[in-house]
């Protein structure tokens, strides 16, 4: 069995589940803010974090094949890469997309309707 990093942008870990041959398989993947070790410069920003799982090839490709139009995988907050090398690299290109789940940005962040952020 070959393993795949599968990189994720959700901030909690996630446990995704898939029916092969009539029976339930699941596998959890980090989340960008359950893996401190990855994003010790982000810990508490999560605009461009990312974690990385290993997980069996075989059986992120069935989940992959039945949630290929859910908008965790179309917006990227899960990818796939071979390497660590390529999953950061990965990871720098999309650094400057928000995924909607960091927090307010201090100062005028556009979701605030570009009014700075009240303190405490």
């Amino acid at each position: 069995m070959a393993n795949i990093i599968v990189c994720s942008r959700f901030p909690q870990n996630l446990k995704l589940e898939v029916l092969i041959n009539g029976e339930l398989k699941s596998f959890v993947i980090n989340g960008s803010k359950t893996d401190l070790t990855a994003n010790q410069e982000n810990k508490n920003n999560l605009h461009g974090a990312m974690a990385m799982t290993t997980v069996d090839e075989d059986l992120y490709n069935a989940w992959l094949e039945a949630n290929k139009d859910n908008k965790l995988v179309k917006n990227q907050f899960i990818f796939t890469a071979k390497t660590e090398k390529s999953a950061k690299a990965q990871k720098e290109e999309l650094k400057d997309e928000s995924t909607g789940l960091e927090g307010l940005g201090q100062e005028g962040d556009k979701r605030a309707g570009g009014k700075k952020i009240a303190k405490g």
